[in-house]
């Protein structure tokens, strides 16, 4: 038993040496029965990223992108948007003095629920 804690302990301060990632990868599934017209992403308003038409079953991948100047802490936003209306919101993840403790999210919208594993 003392040898697992001994290793579970290492292996969370090795994990919180390591610096933030720069804008960790994004992929998106969308395993619903609907076209889905957009997904906004973003740590701070003023930088989004916005991926367009998402038909049933297809996926799509990008960044989600830090404004340097801010230092802050949170986690990531998104909205997905469908017929012109929002579909759902979501908070995911969590950044820290403006970097990001994940590299990669991979996010699979289901008919009701987002499913998100990150790494």
């Amino acid at each position: 038993m003392k040898k697992k804690l001994l290793i579970i302990t290492i292996i969370f301060f090795i994990k919180s040496c390591i610096s933030p990632s720069d804008e960790p990868i994004l992929i998106i599934k969308n395993k619903s029965e609907i076209t889905i017209d957009s997904i906004v992403t973003y740590t701070s308003i003023n930088l989004l990223t916005t991926f367009y038409s998402l038909s049933p079953n297809e996926k799509i991948e990008g960044k989600i992108l830090f404004d340097k100047r801010n230092k802050d802490d949170g986690c990531y936003n998104m909205i997905i948007y469908s017929k012109g209306s929002i579909l759902k919101k979501k908070c995911f993840g969590y950044y820290t003095n403006g970097g990001s403790l994940h590299r990669r999210f991979t996010i699979t919208i289901e008919k009701d629920t987002i499913k998100i594993n990150s790494i």
